[in-house]
């Protein structure tokens, strides 16, 4: 009963939401094209700010959902791991693994008030995608993550000296690249080149697979090399991580 109760509020909220992005949308005719080069009008202003403080809202709701429904239970392991670890390490851009194997876990990611000002990006095997709206986050398919990461270290963040990436996975790298570098040497070195730090929370089930521990020990290189931290699933302390 409480999971329909959860889904309908979801859906309610959702709806709501759609409905209110139409008629803002509708509103913006009337204020006519802003040429690229021109600086906005004020109509134009305020309308961006009600577009993204009903996003914030939606976001907010959506937290508070997730918040209600998981009251006196314990998340997944996977999941308390990446929530804790979205908290632990805050950044000014993100990378979130939406294979398939994150079915269980998504709810998380779509629940997670991620700073206002942070970029979200998210891969899965059709490649590398900005997740506009995390609280409509869909998983599905395969994870390239060293091809996703090389991408985001190299070309999408701008102004990127002192700033963070923090990265979720909860799974091993599956192979996917079309890019030169796409390995954890190339990643490292180009977030070197570019003076980023790189925190990565592993949420996988590592412990008893030896692609697991390649990969923790992969993913340590690759936040120590950089100066960033992680968060790996089998290697907190219950006393580390809070139930959501």
């Amino acid at each position: 009963m409480v999971n329909m109760n959860s889904n309908r509020l979801v859906e309610r909220s959702t709806g709501a939401i759609r409905v209110g992005l139409v008629v803002l949308a509708a509103a913006s005719l009337s204020v006519g094209c802003v040429d690229s080069a021109d600086e906005p009008s004020s109509d134009a202003d305020q309308l961006s700010s009600s577009v993204d403080d009903l996003r914030v809202a939606s976001q907010g709701r959506a937290s508070q959902i997730y918040r209600t429904y998981y009251d006196g239970d314990r998340l997944t392991d996977a999941g308390r791991i990446i929530d804790n670890g979205l908290r632990k390490y805050p950044a000014d851009v993100y990378l979130i693994d939406l294979s398939g194997s994150m079915m269980s876990e998504v709810d998380v990611i779509r629940a997670f008030d991620f700073p206002v000002n942070a970029e979200v990006w998210a891969f899965n095997h059709t490649g590398l995608f900005k997740l506009f709206h995390p609280d409509e986050a869909i998983s599905g398919g395969g994870t390239p993550l060293w091809e996703s990461l090389v991408r985001v270290v190299t070309y999408y963040v701008d102004d990127p000296n002192g700033k963070s990436i923090t990265v979720m996975t909860d799974g091993v790298d599956s192979g996917y690249t079309n890019s030169a570098g796409a390995d954890p040497d190339g990643v490292i070195r180009s977030a070197k080149q570019r003076g980023l730090r790189i925190n990565i929370i592993g949420a996988g089930e590592y412990v008893d697979d030896p692609y697991g521990q390649a990969a923790i020990s992969e993913m340590k290189r690759i936040a120590y090399e950089t100066g960033g931290g992680h968060f790996i699933r089998g290697e907190q302390y219950d006393d580390e991580l809070e139930n959501r």
